[in-house]
């Protein structure tokens, strides 16, 4: 456990998002809704345990701006 709270929940955004800021986005499928899009990185929280995890984004066609769709365990490069 890397000791994310609900209480944690800005830290939790501002980590996800210098995954993606940070990362190299891959290409995923494009769909009805646009075009999805996955950044590896690691995540340390709360408790200062590592996790790697795979971060899924979708740039809807309506939008200019990706949003977070998923967060899943990753596997270390």
């Amino acid at each position: 456990m890397i000791g994310y709270t609900r209480q944690d929940w800005q830290r939790l955004k501002i980590d996800l998002l210098q995954i993606a800021q940070g990362g190299v986005a891959f290409p995923g499928k494009i769909s009805d809704f646009g075009q999805k899009y996955q950044v590896n990185g690691m995540l340390r929280g709360p408790s200062g345990r590592p996790a790697w995890v795979t971060t899924v984004w979708i740039v809807k066609n309506s939008d200019d701006f990706p949003t977070l769709v998923t967060v899943f365990p990753g596997e270390n490069p």
